[in-house]
């Protein structure tokens, strides 16, 4: 004979007063569960949960880093993906003109600062397929007097001034990645052209041996002349094009900024003569003005 599920024939510590204790106990659990059941099938619910009178719980599992995932037979491990920035991103895809004397060396692994910068050129090889033209995301047409933000996307100047009009906070954010910007954040955008290399089965191609030294921004072909301790500074913009193509940053001197900015309000005053006395007229004023001010 078993009294709850202990053999009446072994030796045990319960007195008759725990004994009467423990069954006082089960009587109630016992009624606790009678009631849910009966509560349950009230409800219409043919599944019933009665974990939460077993006061079970399962202790949580250790955080993995490293996720594992069955491929084939065997069991391998995939690292986390690597997070790249938007800085990352233009840094390795386009060339920044900074005033001449303003940095002496830059290391090519930190993102440049964009107070720095005055000008973001991007290289663009020539399509023979009819490559369609960067657009606005605003008017959806060829940005006029480009401007670029931090996060990397191009608009017309106008289109910029007179989407943060529309805020009385100084800061907005970006029409496409919502990363905030403010108007003394845009810097001039200009496309570099750069010819189409169509090469042909049977062509000679000629290789070219680079080098980049420590903390140089950008590779340096191999020619002898090109080898001297003042090649650590970075070009200038007249330089040569084989040369300045491999580079991320170009310095400029005050002459070549104001050629730089006579062209840009070149092209916003002819925005300004077609636009005539429609409304987003005071905005290509408002960006003449703001190029005006930066001389």
């Amino acid at each position: 004979m078993h009294l709850f599920g202990v053999p009446t024939g072994l030796q045990c510590s319960f007195s008759q007063s725990d004994a009467l204790s423990l069954m006082s106990h089960v009587q109630v659990a016992r009624s606790i569960q009678d009631d849910c059941v009966e509560e349950a099938l009230r409800k219409g619910n043919r599944k019933v949960n009665l974990n939460h009178l077993l006061k079970f719980t399962l202790t949580p599992r250790e955080s993995d880093h490293h996720h594992h995932y069955w491929s084939g037979h065997h069991r391998s491990s995939r690292p986390p993906p690597a997070k790249h920035s938007k800085e990352q991103f233009l840094q390795a895809n386009c060339q920044f003109v900074v005033r001449e004397g303003t940095m002496c060396r830059w290391n090519p692994d930190v993102p440049i600062a964009w107070e720095l910068v005055h000008e973001v050129r991007v290289l663009q090889q020539q399509s023979t397929t009819g490559q369609e033209e960067e657009r606005c995301p605003v008017c959806l047409g060829t940005p006029r007097a480009a401007q670029m933000p931090p996060c990397g996307h191009v608009y017309c100047w106008s289109c910029l001034l007179h989407y943060l009009a529309l805020s009385d906070r100084p800061y907005r954010p970006c029409p496409i990645c919502d990363r905030a910007f403010s108007a003394q954040q845009l810097r001039r955008h200009v496309v570099v052209p750069q010819p189409r290399r169509g090469y042909q089965p049977g062509d000679e191609i000629t290789m070219c041996l680079m080098r980049r030294q420590k903390n140089q921004p950008g590779a340096q072909p191999m020619p002898a002349d090109l080898w001297r301790v003042d090649d650590l500074e970075p070009f200038n913009i007249s330089r040569e094009e084989r040369l300045t193509c491999h580079q991320r940053v170009l310095v400029a001197c005050p002459k070549q900024l104001g050629a730089m900015l006579d062209r840009e309000e070149s092209e916003l005053r002819s925005q300004l003569l077609e636009e005539g006395d429609a409304p987003e007229a005071c905005f290509v004023q408002a960006a003449l003005q703001a190029s005006t001010q930066q001389r």
